[in-house]
């Protein structure tokens, strides 16, 4: 996983965060408690109160870390396809499975912080804006995407068939 790097934050903030997104792909925020997380980042749980408050504010502020990775995943994959604009559309395809294959297991924990978020977002409308930054972030990835290889009206389609087979590619048989 990619390290955190909340910005001007304490070391046992980011501790805190970067638990947080190691131990989404194990558990889910509904098995997380405060003394798990606590144990992963080496602090005493009353760390948590101190710096978030609160779980969901230490969730808010891991997704928003998540978000900011994500995005940098994504900005290294256009500037890996800079320049290869005009591709043939029959190469579309393996490359959609290439970036399917890097991010659901080179950006694992990346990928099960945004599962997680869809789940927080259903259970709580606090998570509302950030699982709304997850699907802008998707959206006008792979519109660029899709743009470079002239099916830019495949844009929203290609967007949800992402959706479906990352979820499915995070499941280990």
């Amino acid at each position: 996983m990619q390290s955190v790097s909340v910005q001007g934050e304490s070391s046992r903030r980011r501790d805190l965060v970067a638990a947080v997104l190691a131990l989404w792909p194990e558990q889910g925020s509904g098995e997380l408690s405060a003394r798990s997380l606590a144990l992963a980042a080496g602090v005493n749980a009353s760390s948590i109160y101190y710096h978030f408050n609160d779980l969901e504010h230490l969730y808010e502020v891991a997704q928003a870390e998540a978000l900011t990775l994500a995005a940098q995943w994504a900005d290294g994959w256009r500037a890996k396809l800079d320049g290869v604009d005009g591709m043939p559309l029959q190469a579309f395809g393996s490359l959609t499975a290439l970036l399917i294959d890097d991010w659901c297991e080179g950006a694992r924990a990346l990928a099960f912080a945004w599962r997680e978020c869809q789940l927080l977002a259903a259970r709580n409308p606090r998570f509302a804006p950030p699982s709304d930054a997850w699907n802008a972030l998707w959206r006008e990835f792979w519109s660029e995407i899709c743009a470079r290889f002239g099916a830019a009206g495949s844009a929203e389609a290609t967007t949800l068939f992402f959706d479906g087979e990352s979820l499915l590619h995070m499941m280990r048989w």
